[in-house]
């Protein structure tokens, strides 16, 4: 007889929270009746939404804390790297990930008014080093605003050990967006889109030619 255990059933449960959660999805994702009836088809009955949002979120919450305190705690050397995004709302958000080398999320900022403010930032960047222990943390990596730059002088100023500097990814990209915008390479690709409406017209033309 095909059977699900209370244990494996306890296990299933916590892996489809962890897939929810992971992805960011909708803690309504499995229900409906046709999710319902494909894993009735599996033998297999998943909590409700309010389950996913209680008892589920709480216990991987801390389970992942913990994972994430002890790899923390056993580094012997940590980087700190910033960047802004935009959440869903579209509001400007600031994340800040810890290098163990293993990436872990620390903590989401959202600044609002004061994104452009650097002494907010850097207090930002104070409370994740002191938790950590300021001795652990050798250099905070983030983009180069000039917002950030001014936050990296305040950190070097209350942590001489600590390095700051700017993304290398972020240099790169700028440094060829700077070199795209030279006149060699404006007129060449004006002379490439050219070439690409010629050939689509003659493309054009002998299909209407062929027809």
């Amino acid at each position: 007889m095909d059977y699900v255990s209370p244990d494996e059933k306890c296990k299933l449960d916590e892996l489809f929270a962890r897939a929810i959660y992971s992805k960011g999805l909708p803690l309504s994702t499995f229900e409906g009746p046709h999710m319902e009836a494909a894993f009735r088809a599996l033998r297999h009955s998943l909590p409700s939404d309010k389950a996913f949002g209680g008892r589920s979120l709480e216990k991987e919450y801390h389970k992942v804390m913990e994972r994430s305190k002890t790899t923390l705690s056993n580094a012997l050397c940590i980087s700190l790297c910033a960047d802004g995004w935009t959440n869903r709302r579209g509001e400007g958000i600031v994340n800040i990930v810890a290098g163990t080398p293993e990436p872990i999320f620390l903590k989401s900022v959202e600044p609002g008014p004061k994104m452009e403010d650097a002494e907010f930032l850097f207090s930002a960047f104070v409370e994740v080093i002191d938790e950590i222990g300021e001795h652990k943390v050798l250099l905070t990596n983030t983009d180069n605003a000039k917002v950030i730059q001014a936050c990296w002088r305040l950190i070097q100023q209350r942590y001489s050990h600590i390095y700051a500097v700017g993304c290398g990814s972020h240099c790169l990209d700028l440094l060829f967006k700077d070199i795209l915008k030279a006149a060699f390479f404006r007129d060449l690709f004006a002379d490439v889109k050219t070439l690409i409406k010629i050939r689509k017209k003659r493309k054009a033309a002998l299909c209407s030619f062929q027809n």
